[in-house]
């Protein structure tokens, strides 16, 4: 994807370091991010081992990931240098600290031509030297035959539930592979996804499908990837397409996959370093090398320190090429080395080289015969055709929790026990257990065993609440407000109100009452508002004088003057007034050409909340002034354009969400069978939006995360606004 970095090429960030050449005599304490995953544990050690012996340095490793590594660089105690970040996910943040000079580009390409790919077997191409690119693959689905259907081609793409998941299916429509004679293959897992490509090679046949670089799976069965034959098709169509479900994805064009923007980034503290700068930056790894060390790295259980030296011994010519000419001496064989010891050399007697030999042998012997044992196993995995044994002993619903209890067996060995696509634990006697948040709509889930040799079953199982099943079409992250705990606010109240269905007009405000219904159990869970002081208004339930009821009474009655915390949900339709100078809440029985007589408006309801004396108030508003709906509708037919509603003013002690700004529509997230505001707001509350890990989210942190996702979901048609007090603590975890 081309980003619009300020500082790309690496000669322009030695341009910035330059002025202190001489500055490296004596290099200091150096801390590394030693990110989760292997190809980057081997180079956070290699340029350790590096910059210890060749410049002198006192190396810290640091655990990290992303996002974190990421916000802790900016810091003067977070780590100086990320060797391998992954940046698309971060590119807004990284342009601003770009442009502010706390982050620094060092290496824009540290494993060239890594990336996702379609891969193909290393049969194919050696048999079939006709095959040049992605295309001619898919004139050939006669080369992959199905298993289960040998007249078609066999195309394995992502376990549904990953990101990659809508890419390779639009990528299969867009191609017009189901009409060319494919089968889209869903792996169910990343075990499952493994399996299927050990399984086909090892056996002998040749395997199409989605796969990732550097990994020990590409190294191990020499995969390759081919070009598509076809360019890039823009970032509108990927990001507005392609990374989107097939129903909002309607016309996928041909393209190859996004560029993977990995670089490694520096932050301030190395700009007096700039001969370790130019060492980054020269650090590059084929990713065909990096391939093999990953598959010797998981073969051998090597250490990140062990891959390393393996690494800087085994392909010392890509180490030299590291280093200038000028400065090649300086990076070899650093240590003096004398040819003569005057200390006198260690003998040995012949009874110590016996006991020595005979060790030697015994070594031999335990090796061979777990060599010997080895092969037995993978004897028994090659010609294993028995799928796995997989019973559901019990699901049940208790209030907000479901549980699923099963056994899962093989008749070699269970690898894995997914629920839609999430690991969980087995024991000894392969029994597993699975608790989980229920929405009120119920939840439908997949539950799959896979055994090393990859073969799967699968069941699927429903755990209802109010009888209701849930859409399972789900692509996104289920909502779970079941997870960090927090205390409980014994002076907090709520109101929520979710319509969807009107009396006096038929366009709905699409999951309004799901979002409130959801919601409230993120009040108890993440706000800690208890059960009892929680008012809730669904549909038919929430009209225009229950609504007025509940805040000139109940909140009045159960308030405690300057100590009760109030929060407000609304989520359904919102008008403004022709001139936009008044924004109006709809409840269930208000008419759109009446608002002043049957809707709520807002500024009143907001000095009526005030009447209570609370200490703060807190309203999230799921909705939108436009004259539109969630869907396509206009709500009120007769007026030509959308209106623009005017900022309102609130009282100090207000904070106010809004879903979008004046003129904008809120918009449904179909997918998640929620409004896009309200889906986002709550992940925020489970912790996602808990930016510097502190166990705390301020509004400030719970809206920005909101309006980034919400931003980008919708393409920037919807931009999310916050008033008020931007600092308030509204979730505290233990």
């Amino acid at each position: 994807m081309n980003y619009p970095f300020k500082i790309m090429a690496v000669v322009l960030v030695l341009g910035v370091f330059s002025i202190n050449a001489n500055a490296n005599s004596k290099c200091g304490k150096i801390k590394i991010a030693e990110m989760n995953w292997a190809s980057a544990e081997l180079i956070a050690n290699i340029d350790k081992i590096i910059l210890e012996e060749k410049f002198g340095c006192q190396v810290e490793l640091v655990s990290g990931a992303t996002i974190p590594t990421f916000n802790s660089m900016q810091n003067q105690n977070g780590p100086d240098i990320a060797p391998e970040m992954w940046v698309n996910g971060i590119i807004k943040p990284l342009n601003k600290s770009l442009n502010n000079n706390t982050i620094f580009i060092a290496n824009n390409e540290p494993i060239p031509k890594l990336g996702e790919y379609w891969f193909v077997s290393p049969n194919v191409l050696k048999n079939n030297p006709e095959i040049k690119t992605i295309l001619d693959v898919i004139n050939r689905p006669d080369l992959f035959p199905h298993p289960e259907n040998k007249s078609k081609g066999a195309f394995v793409g992502c376990p549904k539930g990953w990101g990659c998941y809508n890419v390779n299916a639009n990528l299969f429509r867009a191609f017009e592979m189901d009409k060319k004679g494919w089968i889209l293959v869903n792996p169910g897992s990343a075990s499952g996804l493994d399996g299927s490509i050990a399984r086909t090679i090892e056996r002998g046949k040749n395997w199409f499908g989605y796969y990732w670089a550097p990994t020990s799976l590409v190294g191990k069965y020499n995969l390759k990837n081919i070009d598509f034959g076809v360019s890039y098709a823009g970032n509108m169509n990927w990001d507005r397409c392609m990374v989107k479900s097939q129903i909002n994805c309607q016309n996928p064009k041909k393209t190859s996959w996004v560029k993977s923007e990995v670089f490694t980034l520096t932050n301030k503290n190395m700009s007096n370093k700039p001969n370790i700068f130019k060492y980054l930056s020269n650090r590059k790894i084929p990713v065909s090398v990096m391939n093999q060390m990953m598959y010797a790295m998981a073969a051998k259980r090597m250490s990140g320190r062990n891959a390393a030296n393996y690494f800087l011994n085994k392909y010392k010519p890509i180490k030299l090429s590291w280093f200038n000419n000028d400065n090649k001496n300086k990076y070899v064989d650093t240590k003096p080395k004398t040819e003569f010891s005057t200390k006198p050399k260690p003998t040995i007697s012949s009874a110590e080289l016996e006991v020595e030999r005979q060790k030697r042998i015994e070594l031999e012997r335990k090796i061979a015969a777990l060599e010997g044992k080895q092969k037995q196993e993978q004897q028994k995995i090659d010609t294993d055709t028995r799928v796995p044994f997989l019973e559901i002993i019990s699901n049940k619903t208790k209030g907000k929790r479901g549980t699923i209890t099963g056994i899962a067996r093989d008749n070699i060995e269970v690898a894995e026990v997914t629920v839609d696509g999430k690991p969980v634990t087995l024991s000894f006697n392969g029994n597993f257990n699975y608790s989980t948040y229920v929405p009120p709509t119920g939840l439908e889930l997949n539950i799959q065993v896979t055994d090393i040799s990859g073969l799967t079953s699968s069941k699927t199982v429903v755990l209802k609440a109010d009888t209701l099943i849930a859409d399972s079409s789900i692509s996104f992250d289920r909502l779970n407000p079941l997870g960090k705990r927090v205390k409980n606010n014994k002076n907090a109240l709520a109101l929520i109100v979710g319509v969807s269905n009107y009396e006096n007009t038929k366009a709905r405000a699409l999951y309004a009452d799901n979002d409130a219904m959801v919601f409230k159990d993120y009040a108890t869970e993440k706000l800690g508002i208890s059960e009892n002081k929680i008012k809730m208004l669904i549909n038919d339930g929430a009209d225009y004088g229950e609504i007025l009821l509940i805040t000139k009474d109940w909140l009045r009655r159960a308030s405690k003057a300057n100590k009760s915390d109030i929060y407000i949900f609304f989520a359904g339709h919102g008008l403004a007034s022709d001139d936009g100078k008044n924004m109006y809440l709809l409840p269930y029985d208000g008419r759109p050409r009446l608002l002043d007589k049957t809707a709520l408006l807002r500024d009143e309801l907001f000095k009526e909340i005030q009447q209570s004396n609370p200490r703060s108030v807190t309203v999230f508003l799921d909705t939108c002034y436009s004259g539109t709906t969630r869907g396509t509708d206009m709500l009120v037919a007769s007026r030509p354009i959308m209106i623009k509603a005017k900022e309102q003013s609130i009282p100090s002690n207000f904070t106010v969400f809004s879903a979008a700004a004046g003129d904008q529509t809120s918009k449904p997230l179909e997918e998640a069978k929620h409004g896009m505001f309200s889906y986002f707001l709550m992940k925020g509350m489970e912790g996602d939006a808990d930016t510097n890990n502190d166990n705390k989210i301020t509004a400030r942190e719970l809206h920005a995360y909101v309006e980034q996702n919400v931003v980008q979901q919708s393409s920037g048609s919807q931009t999310p606004e916050l008033q008020g007090d931007k600092d308030r603590v509204l979730v505290q975890f233990n």
